[in-house]
């Protein structure tokens, strides 16, 4: 993943985004009582697929294989939590909004670490070829 400003202020605004967006489609498609199981695939499968498209746009700007990936992620995750806690109880919009970006901020860091301690060996020169 690059390491500039530019690019980490697109993957944190693109992953708010797709976190957000997929937190407010799972809170409007699942009512309270449904099948938690059967909310969580679509919560998963209908945010990850409506993120596609806008990540294809911003990826244009901010890189496209490192802002779909994590977008994806992000709608995936935060589209199955708030589908999941939206079919055992009511929840409110505003709590499905605040669930998916804390969501995608998490995703988002845990790439950055995942990263980091891919890229260590080569700048502390450890790397063998």
């Amino acid at each position: 993943m690059k390491q500039s400003t530019w690019f980490l202020i697109g993957d944190v605004l693109g992953n708010i985004l797709a976190g957000v967006m997929a937190a407010g489609v799972a809170w409007w498609l699942t009512d309270p009582g449904d099948n938690m199981w059967l909310a969580m695939l679509w919560g998963m499968t209908v945010p990850m697929l409506l993120s596609m498209p806008i990540a294809l746009l911003l990826g244009r700007y901010f890189g496209a294989l490192e802002l779909m990936l994590t977008m994806m992620v992000s709608a995936m995750l935060a589209g199955m939590v708030v589908a999941m806690r939206a079919a055992m109880s009511d929840m409110l919009v505003v709590d499905a909004v605040i669930y998916g970006a804390l969501i995608a901020l998490v995703v988002l860091r845990w790439v950055f670490s995942l990263n980091d301690r891919l890229i260590a060996p080569y700048l502390r020169g450890d790397h063998h070829e």
